[in-house]
């Protein structure tokens, strides 16, 4: 503080420039961590809660980290969540989905427009699962 015309202070001082971080983590082979879960079911509320848990129990028996939302809230205040969560798909179940027995999937994470389910798509229920999981497969082999 003195050499800036101030009062004579003690103290010490550290800065990293995060892109130096960035090149630090890639040389000694650090991964960012991953998110909590790579879907996160959302539904309508009581009536497509049973559904929403079937598929999120369907995606763990593929070791697929799934978190079905708690409680009952608008679909958009649902979507923000998931988005918050770190998670690479949203599978959303509304009253049409549970009647169908379909699901609604959707990437929340940017990996172009030519990616599956960039746009919102409808799936059957049975066929979502294995669909996401090898997705997910695909961006893990494409991460490496």
């Amino acid at each position: 503080m003195e050499i800036l015309g101030g009062k004579p202070a003690p103290c010490v001082g550290f800065a990293m420039g995060a892109e130096r971080v960035l090149e630090l983590m890639k040389e000694f082979g650090v991964k960012p961590e991953t998110p909590d879960c790579s879907v996160y079911v959302i539904h309508a509320g009581e009536g497509t809660l049973d559904p929403a848990v079937t598929v999120a129990e369907s995606l763990r028996d593929f070791d697929v980290s799934t978190i079905v939302h708690g409680g009952e809230a608008s679909m958009k205040s649902q979507m923000k969540k998931a988005d918050a969560s770190g998670a690479e798909f949203a599978v959303i179940i509304g009253d049409t989905e549970a009647a169908n027995g379909t699901v609604s999937v959707k990437r929340l994470r940017d990996r172009g427009e030519d990616a599956r389910f960039a746009r919102q798509e409808t799936l059957p229920a049975d066929d979502a699962c294995d669909t996401i999981f090898s997705e997910l497969l695909a961006l893990e082999t494409k991460d490496l």
